[in-house]
């Protein structure tokens, strides 16, 4: 989470680490369904809905916090900051 933030300006986006097991949520599975390498844009509209609305993570999400935050409590996935 340091890394992300120290250089929160230039992350262009998140990739997903780690497989997917029959009790994945749903946004996790969205996420490696349609890539595993996601934007910034990609993740606020297409994961964060999901994540949200399954009341896995609060309306004011902050997208930059991932790596410690992840998509849910109990989330086994690691996000990784890409540039």
């Amino acid at each position: 989470q340091s890394i992300t933030d120290k250089y929160a300006s230039e992350i262009k986006g998140f990739t997903i680490v780690g497989s997917l097991i029959e009790t994945s949520s749903e946004q996790c599975r969205h996420f490696v369904k349609i890539g595993r390498k996601l934007t910034i844009e990609e993740i606020k509209k297409e994961i964060l809905p999901i994540a949200i609305e399954n009341k896995n993570l609060p309306e004011d999400f902050d997208v930059y916090k991932l790596p410690s935050t992840k998509l849910h409590i109990g989330c086994r996935h690691g996000f990784i900051g890409y540039i």
